[in-house]
C-alpha cells in the first residue's frame, strides 16, 4: 500500500484546528505523566487535571475536523489532484500556476463565468430544445472534458439524433483519465459521470 500526503498537507498542519487541538492534548498528557513521575504539585494542580484537559482537547478535535476552515479549504490552494494539473476551485486550470490562490467569492465568479462560456460553446452541438436538467448535465460534462471533446462525442451525436436517453447513458463512457501515463477509471470521475447521468435522465423522464 502506497502512502501519499494530501495535496494541501502544509496548510492542514499550519491552520487546521484539529491538528492544534491534538498537539495540545499530547502536550497535556506529557505534563500529566511528568507530574506523576515527579512532584504532582509542582505546577499547583494534580496530574489528573491535566489528563482531563487533554481528554477535553481531544473531544474538541472531533467537531474541528468537520467545521469549515477557509484557510484549509481546497479552493484556497492550487490543487494538483490525481492528474497532477494545477487548478483552483471546480477544476479551473486555464491561466493557473502553482502557488496561485483565490477567495471563495472570486472562485464562484470564475466558476459561473466558465459555466456560461461552456454552455455557449456546446449549444450548437445539442438540440435547441432540451430539458433544463439534461442540458445542465451535458454542460457539467463539457466543463470537465472540454467543449471540443463533447461536440465530437457520442453524447452530442445521440442527442442530435433524438436519442436523449442514449446520450445520457453515453456520459458513463467518460470516466477515465491518464494517471501517470496509464488510461484508467478514476473513482471521482466515475461518481461524477453517474451523478450527471442521473440528472440527465431526470430531464428526459420529466
Amino acid at each position: 500500500m502506497k502512502f501519499r500526503l494530501v495535496y494541501n498537507w502544509a496548510s492542514v498542519l499550519r491552520f487546521a484546528w484539529s491538528v492544534w487541538l491534538t498537539l495540545l492534548a499530547a502536550l497535556l498528557i506529557v505534563v500529566s505523566v511528568a507530574l506523576m513521575l515527579l512532584d504532582a504539585q509542582i505546577l499547583g494542580l494534580p496530574a489528573p487535571v491535566f489528563a482531563g484537559l487533554a481528554a477535553l482537547a481531544q473531544l474538541f478535535a472531533i467537531p474541528a475536523r468537520i467545521i469549515i476552515q477557509e484557510k484549509v479549504e481546497a479552493f484556497l490552494a492550487d490543487e494538483e489532484g490525481a492528474l497532477h494539473w494545477p487548478r483552483t476551485w471546480r477544476g479551473k486550470a486555464a491561466g493557473v500556476k502553482m502557488g496561485d490562490t483565490a477567495t471563495p467569492e472570486e472562485c464562484r465568479e470564475m466558476f459561473l463565468a466558465e459555466v456560461v462560456a461552456f454552455e455557449t460553446r456546446i449549444r450548437p452541438c445539442l438540440p435547441a430544445q432540451l430539458p433544463d436538467q439534461t442540458r445542465a448535465a451535458f454542460v457539467s460534462a463539457a466543463y470537465n472534458i472540454g467543449a471540443g471533446a463533447f461536440c465530437g462525442s457520442s453524447m452530442s451525436r445521440r442527442a442530435q439524433a433524438g436519442d436523449l436517453a442514449g446520450a445520457c447513458d453515453a456520459l458513463l463512457m467518460w470516466n477515465k483519465a491518464r494517471v501517470d501515463g496509464v488510461l484508467q477509471v478514476v473513482r471521482g470521475l466515475d461518481r461524477q459521470r453517474a451523478a450527471e447521468r442521473t440528472l440527465c435522465l431526470e430531464g428526459v423522464k420529466a
